[in-house]
C-alpha cells in the first residue's frame, strides 16, 4: 500500500533512481543517475550554474542551481 502511495524506502528509491532505463525530463534537461547515485550529465555541452549557499537547516553548504534567466535578470 506504501508504494501505491509513493511511499518508497531508501533503498527502494535508489534502485529506482539508478536502474538503467530511470530518467526524467526536469529543468536543465534529461536527468538519469549512475549505479553509485551521481547525477549524470547527458548534456555534455550544457552547462549547470550552481551558488554555494550556507544551510540554514543543517549549517552546511549547499549547491543551488541557478538557471539563466536568474542570472540575466539580476545583471
Amino acid at each position: 500500500m506504501d508504494e501505491m502511495m509513493g511511499n518508497y524506502s531508501r533503498k527502494q528509491l535508489q534502485r529506482i533512481l539508478s536502474s538503467r532505463d530511470f530518467s526524467v525530463e526536469g529543468v536543465t534537461g534529461k536527468i538519469k543517475f549512475g549505479e553509485l547515485g551521481d547525477r549524470q550529465f547527458l548534456d555534455k555541452d550544457k552547462s549547470v550554474l550552481v551558488q554555494v549557499k550556507p544551510s540554514v537547516k543543517s549549517g552546511k553548504y549547499e549547491f543551488v542551481i541557478r538557471n539563466n534567466e536568474e542570472v540575466r535578470s539580476k545583471k
